[in-house]
């Protein structure tokens, strides 16, 4: 299951997000059937991310739902903060209003176990949608919180990300 999770995310790395999804299908059923619960956890978000690729949000959903009832049954936090970020983020995209304390939840929980990736993403999208109501000062600071993570960790995307971010709010804040 878990290589054909790696076959699917190299498929989808090449543009094939169909052929993606069908061999991600594969490994959800052979994980399943393994009854590995932190391989399926693994591979329902790959797929799910999958889905995510394919506009596909209701899919989206249910799978991260189903890999973050796992990652909670395991203890496995760092899995279930991937799942959380990922439901915000479909809450967001469909203009659910908790989206926003979903992201602070995140940030916060990501902190208290010391998943400094995952709260540099829950800083990030709270500063988009910050960016999003047109509070560029409240995105500014977000940004800047995730950037100084970022460095701290030696995130090198998140760094540039965090620049860009910063940039661009600068401009609009003139």
């Amino acid at each position: 299951a878990a290589a054909l999770a790696a076959l699917g995310g190299m498929t989808s790395g090449m543009g094939d997000y169909t052929g993606a999804q069908a061999i991600l299908e594969e490994a959800v059923a052979l994980a399943r059937a393994s009854e590995n619960s932190l391989t399926l956890c693994r591979v329902l978000y790959a797929l799910g991310s999958q889905y995510w690729r394919l506009g596909k949000m209701d899919r989206v959903h249910a799978l991260m739902t189903e890999s973050l009832t796992l990652a909670r049954a395991l203890g496995n936090a760092q899995r279930e903060l991937y799942a959380l970020n990922a439901l915000a983020t479909v809450a967001w995209l469909q203009n659910e209003a908790e989206a926003e304390h979903n992201f602070q939840s995140i940030y916060r929980q990501a902190v208290a176990v010391g998943d400094r990736l995952s709260a540099v993403t829950a800083l990030n999208n709270l500063g988009v949608m910050a960016d999003d109501r047109q509070d560029y000062q409240a995105a500014r600071d977000y940004f800047q919180q995730a950037l100084t993570l970022a460095r701290e960790i030696g995130a090198q995307e998140d760094i540039t990300l965090g620049l860009l971010n910063l940039a661009d709010e600068e401009i609009k804040l003139g």
